[in-house]
């Protein structure tokens, strides 16, 4: 509505993009999350890979950065794994694991996996439900093995290495990139005022929040939409309040 009046825009090539998107079914009956907080569970040790069964990213990063090396890389799904430990650990230090579920559905999946969750005895075999070549991943984990043993990550730097894949069982995450939010927005001064194309406020409107493009920058930071919203809606309507 304000671009059809002028309004300019910026940051609208941004998104907040997850890889660890859950696979949404069209069983209206099935459980629907939304994101997996993959990039969460990763400080407690396990690893992500591609569909090649090797890791191709630094597991420590953020989702929004996994999801920029799947997308120079071609992959449209990402596969976690973890052992029972790692997944545990995850679970008691943290309430939430599926944004949209809560902790006991999360558990019901670790059951049922109907979803995106599988579970094996061996490496081999949780390859094999993962749709993962079963020997490339086997030479991926031996690998990563050898590198927590030695205490350092000779292929990408990781930092959180806790604990090596070598008891079962051991449980997959098959995620897939989903768009959380666009970044982009309005255009607007310091003064909260919305900007026309020309760059001259335009009477009268004034944004605030998520409205604004490029309040986040170019990647999303979790809380910052709650912090921008209060305070920019404060001072957005204190100056429409004493506009005349």
């Amino acid at each position: 509505m304000a671009e059809k009046i002028g309004a300019a825009s910026t940051h609208m090539n941004f998104a907040a993009v997850y890889g660890y998107g859950v696979p949404m079914s069209k069983d209206k009956n099935n459980r629907k999350g939304w994101i997996f907080r993959g990039h969460v569970m990763n400080l407690y040790g396990p690893i992500t890979v591609g569909p090649d069964g090797k890791r191709f990213v630094n597991d420590d990063l953020g989702a929004t950065s996994i999801s920029q090396a799947m997308s120079r890389l071609g992959f449209k799904k990402v596969f976690q794994v973890a052992t029972e430990a790692q997944l545990l650990d995850f679970m008691k230090n943290d309430p939430i694991q599926v944004i949209g579920w809560d902790q006991n559905t999360f558990k019901k999946e670790l059951e049922e996996q109907k979803v995106f969750v599988v579970k094996a005895d061996t490496i081999a075999e949780l390859a094999k439900k993962m749709g993962l070549p079963a020997d490339q991943l086997e030479a991926t984990v031996k690998r990563y093995n050898q590198f927590v043993k030695n205490g350092k990550d000779e292929d990408f730097g990781r930092k959180y290495m806790k604990g090596t894949f070598e008891k079962g069982p051991f449980y997959g995450f098959i995620g897939q990139p989903i768009a959380g939010i666009s970044l982009g927005g309005l255009k607007v001064n310091k003064d909260l005022q919305v900007l026309d194309v020309y760059d001259q406020p335009i009477k009268h409107l004034y944004a605030a929040g998520e409205a604004i493009g490029g309040i986040h920058g170019g990647s999303y930071i979790g809380g910052n939409s709650v912090g921008s919203s209060l305070t920019l809606g404060m001072v957005a309507g204190k100056k429409a309040a004493a506009s005349k």
